[in-house]
């Protein structure tokens, strides 16, 4: 999560699949949902970091944007929230 806060105009990012719903295994990968001003940027930037990184987990990216249906829509519900953007904290002065 300490990347969050570099991937450019990153807003949201969400658990979503088994790891949201409590279901997963040791071993199971890791679905996340992302919402940013450039949707097709962020993601690639987390797969960079991922696949840069020393973790052994498959990493699936999807953006909100890209949620249509009736299967998405429990996807979105169901949606635990990761890691946001507050604003209004990093327009703080120190």
């Amino acid at each position: 999560m300490e990347s969050f806060p570099h991937i450019v105009g990153l807003k949201q990012v969400w658990f979503s699949g088994s790891r949201a719903r409590k279901t997963h295994r040791p071993f199971s990968g890791v679905d996340i949902l992302i919402e940013a001003l450039d949707n097709r940027v962020a993601i690639s930037q987390i797969n960079e970091l991922h696949e840069i990184s020393s973790l052994s987990f498959l990493l699936d990216v999807a953006s909100v944007d890209d949620l249509k249906g009736e299967f998405d829509e429990r996807v979105l519900a169901e949606r635990v929230l990761l890691w946001e953007w507050l604003v209004e904290l990093a327009m703080r002065p120190d």
